[in-house]
């Protein structure tokens, strides 16, 4: 369907004979002077701009809505790939803290093998230690050694 990108001549033509300001209102909004197959000409050329912002835009929800759809599809997918991978399901909790939450897939960069479920908390040290275990050690060290520190000082006071 073809839109009208402009007012047909016969408007364009008594719209040049009027006066720039009428009553002190600007030239296109003296509909009064306008005959009534102008308007109808001009309402229809306005409509059709209006349908076509609306189809346009529909076009574009109808896509963001099917891109929506796709992503939750894929993602209970994947889901459902890598719980039979790792031969159990997602628990509720966390392997290590036993913490409720948001519960994360956890696997060795290396080998890209299932280690299990953790808690996001978890995850992220494990992540920011770069999964070393001796690094892990040391900085459970570090925090008893503060411990003990703290309980000797409680036990002077």
């Amino acid at each position: 369907m073809d839109v009208e990108r402009e007012a047909p001549k016969e408007v364009l033509d008594q719209m040049a004979n009027l006066p720039p300001v009428v009553d002190g209102r600007r030239r296109w909004t003296s509909w009064y002077i306008l005959t009534p197959e102008t308007k109808l000409r001009m309402h229809k050329v306005l409509w059709n701009r209006k349908a076509e912002k609306i189809r346009r835009w529909a076009k574009r929800h109808r896509q963001r809505h099917r891109d929506r759809l796709n992503a939750a599809v894929r993602e209970r997918h994947t889901k459902k790939l890598i719980e039979a991978a790792n031969g159990r399901s997602k628990p509720s909790v966390c392997d290590v803290c036993g913490r409720g939450g948001r519960i994360c897939f956890d696997h060795c960069h290396n080998s890209n093998i299932f280690r299990g479920w953790l808690c996001s908390s978890c995850n992220t040290v494990l992540g920011l230690m770069m999964d070393n275990p001796t690094l892990l050690r040391e900085l459970a060290g570090y925090l008893e050694r503060f411990e003990e520190t703290l309980n000797a000082v409680s036990k002077v006071r």
